[in-house]
This record gives structure tokens, C-alpha cells and sequence, in this order.
């Protein structure tokens, strides 16, 4: 199975060009601190790739999903994951469905009412970087490979 990638967008609207625009809104990123996860297909890496000034992207594995699922998970109607809401989707606990999701199974699961797209607050204490560099250049802007948990930490 493809690796589980968590997308994050690090820039508003102004300034961002029709193409790259459109792309993140296909990526369901529509606005500054959302966060979306996806598969790691030719089709997925090549989107990022077109927008990767205004993203951050990285692997994650299934203890830090289980973290984010249950501090930011949300169905598609809006309501707060909780014990009732696992128990309707069909899962006893949170580490349950943080497996299922790693082992492939998101797609079902957004068709059964489960959201792929988080939104999230600004880092405490601000970014550990630039943000008008790439992260392999000491900024914060494009594939962070396992670092993006500790960005993401800091956004949950």
C-alpha cells in the first residue's frame, strides 16, 4: 500500500497564481492551516510538486494520525469524533481507525461520513523556519519527509 501523506497549506490567498489556486482547491487546502491526507500516488506527488511553495507535506505513521484523529478528527457533517461517532463508523477507538486508514481504507471511509481534512491553529511559537524557503534549506515549504510531526505538533 502507498505511504499515508498529510498535506498542510502555510499561505493565504493573496498572491498565489489561477493554476496554483485551483490545484488547492483540488487538494481540499481552501484555506491558511488546513491540513488533508492522501495516498502517495504520481498523481498526488505531482500536484504538491506544483503547489510546494505553499505547502508542507510528510509521511505519517499510524501513532501520530491516532494523536490527530483524536485531538482534531471531525465527520463530514462537522461533529467532533468521539466514542459514539467511532462506534458509527464502525470502530471501537481511535488507534482502530488510525489502522484502517494506514492499511488503505480511507477512501470507504470518507464515503461512510469520516473527514480527510483537518483544520488546525498556527504553530505555537511561530514556525521553526522560513517560510519563503524550502525545507531542505532551512525554511518550512515542501517535503518534510517524518519531520512534519513536529510541525504538525505544534499546529493540533
Amino acid at each position: 500500500m502507498a505511504k499515508l501523506l498529510g498535506v498542510v497549506r502555510l499561505r493565504g490567498t493573496v498572491k498565489i497564481p489561477g493554476p496554483a489556486r485551483e490545484t488547492l482547491k483540488r487538494l481540499n487546502l481552501s484555506s491558511r492551516n488546513s491540513f488533508a491526507l492522501y495516498y502517495d500516488t504520481p498523481s498526488i506527488r505531482g500536484m504538491m510538486k506544483k503547489v510546494e511553495r505553499f505547502v508542507a507535506w510528510g509521511e505519517l505513521d499510524q501513532e501520530f494520525l491516532s494523536l490527530l484523529l483524536s485531538k482534531r478528527g471531525r465527520t463530514g457533517a462537522g461533529h467532533k469524533l468521539n466514542a459514539e461517532e467511532f462506534k458509527a463508523l464502525g470502530f471501537e477507538s481511535c488507534d482502530a481507525l488510525a489502522k484502517t486508514i494506514i492499511d488503505g481504507g480511507l477512501p470507504g471511509l470518507k464515503e461512510r461520513g469520516l473527514s480527510s481534512v483537518f483544520h488546525l491553529t498556527p504553530p505555537s511559537k511561530g514556525f521553526e523556519g522560513n517560510l519563503r524557503r524550502p525545507f531542505r534549506n532551512g525554511g518550512v515549504w515542501g517535503d518534510q519527509g517524518k519531520e512534519i510531526h513536529s510541525l504538525i505538533q505544534k499546529m493540533i
